[in-house]
């Protein structure tokens, strides 16, 4: 089994050294306010940090290819995860008791992220005892079990194997993975079963990895485990990581990838848009008895004037899923060029990979897809994958209300959010201190209450009821509004 999963491994002026030393002081509050935002490289791995079994990724280390077939390239991704909990995880490869593995790849623009591949789960099957993120691994010596403080690495030939081994292994359905409580049967639907070059792998559109379609685009591979022992524990939400990733070129039959950077521990790569352009605002959704999604959103100004909004809502580990996106809009805003994305699914999945509809009243606009009960008519955003919605008003960016409306029941409500959307005039959204423009005045009154409780005060920007790191990035995003 060590030989199986071996890897292979100007002078400026005045007011721009104020933007600049206000963008350090943000970066001091973000630093110290919120430190798990963080993004943790190769050497960052928090190690023994957590109670109960905790896998994270710990670097994300090749890509394999294997090939394109009528547009769409099939890839897989390595993993080495790392134990930075207190107790030991099973690894029980003849039943339930194991990881499910997926892959994602993402690319990024100036404009938006998208999530443009996903992969079926691998199913894991025995666990090293390595030492490679120096977090003292405590050997088991026993393969049924990853070891407190041990590392675990899967090849891209393992990631990417579709058969397995007959009667464990293998890539199975997504669709039977529930990533909020790590439960899936087993036997899974398919196990022993293979396919084609691109069949339950990691697929991605060619077109989508074209640099001459694709200009000033950078590319995120991204790693996901589910494991009953750590979801029952409540560290299933940061059993992921993500790295930088580029297009060399054409191989002859399919684009050669390669990862670039350190890899981010812990983290969805949708935070890599957040890291990239400060003006986008990112907030977590703590489901009650469920999991977690993030939620992010842009507002850039077009040429004429008008307004360009992007979101993008990342389900990690929800089991009742996304279903709707629901923004309030200024009244008589105007909306133009609506559009959605989301990833495909493939290989046999359940869903439908259709658009979400797009309804705009007068009031607001809502993405949605059909309800649970449609069945294969459905498209939800299931855990592991990202959904995008844009459109163009004629009113500018503020603090709105949104609502995300989940697929399947449970016990909680949709969540109800004060967010970035178009409000209109009537302020800058971002004005903390009431003198009618958001600069570095706002920063400092933001800083002087931050950590703080407070209802209805200025300085909650987003309207939760605390001073925090979400305050500062509605105030970036709103940066040299002037009223």
């Amino acid at each position: 089994m060590e030989l199986l999963k071996l890897r292979s491994r100007r002078q400026i002026s005045y007011v721009e050294s104020m933007k600049i030393q206000c963008i350090a002081v943000l970066l001091c509050a973000l630093t110290v306010g919120f430190l798990s935002m963080a993004p943790a490289g190769e050497s960052d791995v928090a190690c023994n940090s957590s109670v109960g079994p905790d896998v994270v990724i710990g670097s994300l280390d090749g890509i394999g290819d294997y090939g394109c077939l009528d547009g769409i390239c099939a890839y897989s991704i390595a993993t080495n995860i790392v134990n930075i909990g207190d107790e030991d995880l099973p690894w029980f490869p003849m039943n339930n008791e194991h990881p499910a593995i997926a892959q994602h790849m993402y690319k990024m623009n100036e404009v938006r992220i998208e999530q443009i591949g996903i992969s079926w789960v691998k199913h894991g099957f025995g666990a090293l005892a390595w030492d490679e993120f120096d977090c003292g691994c405590q050997n088991p010596n026993d393969y049924d079990y990853l070891g407190v403080g041990c590392t675990d690495p899967y090849t891209t030939g393992l990631n990417g194997d579709q058969d397995g081994f007959g009667t464990f292994a293998g890539l199975g359905p997504r669709w039977e993975v529930n990533a909020t409580n790590g439960y899936f049967p087993f036997p899974y639907t398919t196990l022993g079963q293979g396919g084609d070059a691109i069949y339950k792998r990691l697929q991605v559109h060619s077109d989508d990895l074209d640099p001459d379609l694709n200009p000033n685009t950078v590319y995120f591979a991204e790693g996901h485990y589910v494991t009953p022992a750590d979801a029952l524990a409540g560290n299933g939400a940061n059993s992921l990581g993500y790295r930088p990733m580029v297009v060399e070129g054409w191989a002859g039959d399919t684009w050669d990838l390669s990862l670039q950077g350190e890899t981010v521990s812990g983290l969805p790569a949708i935070y890599a848009w957040a890291a990239a352009y400060p003006g986008v605002m990112l907030e977590t959704i703590d489901i009650p008895d469920d999991g977690r999604m993030v939620l992010a959103a842009k507002a850039t100004e077009n040429p004429d004037g008008s307004w360009h909004y992007e979101y993008a809502w990342h389900n990690i580990n929800s089991w009742r899923s996304g279903r709707s996106l629901r923004i309030d809009l200024a009244d008589g805003a105007g909306i133009t060029n609506p559009g959605w994305h989301a990833v495909d699914h493939h290989s046999g999945t359940p869903w439908a990979n259709q658009p979400w509809q797009i309804n705009v009243v007068s009031d607001e606009i809502e993405f949605s897809t059909a309800p649970a009960d449609a069945g294969g008519s459905s498209s939800p955003i299931c855990w592991g994958t990202m959904g995008n919605a844009w459109f163009d008003s004629d009113q500018p960016p503020g603090m709105t209300q949104v609502k995300l409306g989940y697929y399947r029941q449970g016990t909680a409500p949709d969540a109800v959010l004060s967010f970035l959307g178009p409000v209109g005039g009537g302020g800058c959204a971002g004005d903390a201190n009431g003198d009618g423009v958001t600069d570095v005045n706002d920063v400092l009154a933001v800083l002087g209450v931050f950590g703080e409780g407070c209802q209805d005060c200025s300085e909650d920007l987003d309207g939760n009821g605390q001073i925090d790191v979400n305050d500062i990035l509605a105030l970036l995003a709103d940066w040299d509004c002037e009223y």
